[in-house]
């Protein structure tokens, strides 16, 4: 049994090491997808030029659903039951 004290301080934990790790991860992945971006593929660059939205878009969506992992763990924590351990059937 967790008190809300507890759950809402390793709700802030787990939000502050994605957040911190969006910062981190944000910047390199950009430059190489900008690296990516400036490259020269001959024949293939309509191809890159296709894809490379679709690869920042998914990244974007990955720190989404990383930040959705610890909102969705806090909401479900604190509205979830426990059984009642005291309550027991008598035969």
């Amino acid at each position: 049994m967790d008190s809300i004290t507890r759950i809402g301080a390793i709700f802030l934990f787990y939000l502050f090491v994605v957040i911190i790790s969006y910062f981190v991860m944000s910047t390199p992945v950009e430059l190489l997808f900008d690296g990516f971006d400036d490259a020269d593929f001959g024949e293939a660059e309509n191809e890159i030029t296709s894809y490379m939205p679709t690869f920042r878009t998914a990244f974007t969506i990955a720190m989404g659903f990383l930040l959705a992992i610890p909102v969705t763990w806090f909401v479900i924590k604190i509205f979830s039951r426990e059984p009642d351990f005291y309550r027991y059937r008598r035969y």
